[in-house]
């Protein structure tokens, strides 16, 4: 019906994923369960049916007369976040067309651009399905240790209280989650923390006149150059990781820990010529990393094919950084 509310909620917005697209409205898929590639529109792609759904008995209970189910979806996401978003990426794409005509050293973004960018890649990690549903477990299991501590307090102080103090259970409620998940992508805290990360890296932006990076349903790649480091932050903050987001399909943002790169022979902040192996490395990291979907501009994912075919006929799957909760 015309006039039902929206229910597939991007994680992965329509404005991001319309730089793989080279109408603007669908694009190619690769299937990593199905080992296959397809046109899908960017509609129904990088979406899960009411993601950012928070039910009207939490509204009620966190006293908030102006919100209704979808504030975040349409407000919050659709209105605000993702139109600053767009802009963001339209501004980073004319620049990137320009310096393709006419190649030269300046600086791709302005320091407010950069911390505004920064902002919104952080963003684009916490609405992840994957965050919420970390959270979600996180917090349960923390009620289940809290209620043992209960639990093992008055079975010690009241013995006779044992067998009415094992009825006591946590109720989990899955419609919560939703909840859970508003609290950490709308934490200032954390999206000040994650954006100062960002902005203490080394940017380098990669351009070609061709399309054909991927990006996939889990866009950022973070990958750790030094062993045995714990995870922080998604690995962003993981001593010596590299981050790797693919902003369009011709445009690729290396970020680097400053302290384990030598920039010698690099030039930061401004365009540089996307190398071929930077692209196959962006590419097959975009694979690895995808929980199911890989999506590019051109139906071309002979680097996904040539890699399983060397692994065995097997698909090439990395553990992801997890997010470390003080």
């Amino acid at each position: 019906m015309k006039n039902e509310p929206n229910k597939k909620h991007h994680y992965v917005p329509v404005c991001y994923l319309k730089g793989f697209s080279e109408n603007g409205k669908s694009l190619f898929v690769y299937n990593k369960n199905k080992n296959k590639s397809y046109s899908q529109s960017t509609k129904n792609v990088g979406c899960e049916e009411d993601l950012y759904t928070v039910k009207d008995k939490f509204i009620a209970k966190e006293k908030m007369p102006t919100w209704d189910e979808k504030y975040f979806e349409k407000q919050f996401f659709s209105s605000g976040i993702e139109a600053e978003y767009g802009i963001q990426l339209a501004n980073i794409k004319e620049k990137a067309t320009r310096w393709i005509l006419n190649p030269n050293k300046d600086a791709v973004l302005t320091s407010l651009e950069k911390e505004e960018l920064s902002l919104s890649i952080v963003v684009q990690f916490l609405r992840l399905p994957e965050v919420s549903e970390r959270f979600y477990k996180m917090y349960n299991s923390a009620n289940r240790k809290r209620l043992d501590l209960i639990n093992a307090f008055f079975k010690a102080e009241n013995p006779e209280w044992k067998d009415s103090m094992d009825l006591v259970q946590t109720n989990e409620d899955r419609e919560q989650k939703a909840v859970i998940h508003a609290q950490i992508y709308t934490s200032q805290q954390l999206l000040d923390e994650g954006r100062e990360i960002l902005l203490k890296k080394a940017w380098g932006f990669m351009v070609s006149s061709s399309n054909d990076l991927y990006t996939s349903d889990y866009p950022i790649a973070t990958i750790s150059q030094i062993p045995n480091q714990p995870f922080v932050f998604q690995g962003l903050g993981m001593k010596g990781a590299q981050v790797l987001f693919p902003l369009a399909s011709n445009i690729l943002l290396s970020m680097y820990d400053v302290e384990c790169f030598d920039n010698k022979n690099f030039a930061l902040d401004s365009f540089v010529p996307l190398t071929n192996r930077m692209r196959d490395r962006n590419n097959l990291y975009q694979y690895a990393f995808a929980n199911r979907d890989v999506y590019s501009a051109r139906n071309d994912f002979s680097v996904i094919v040539t890699a399983i075919k060397e692994n065995g006929g097997k698909p090439l799957n990395l553990q992801r950084p997890g997010v470390t909760v003080a």
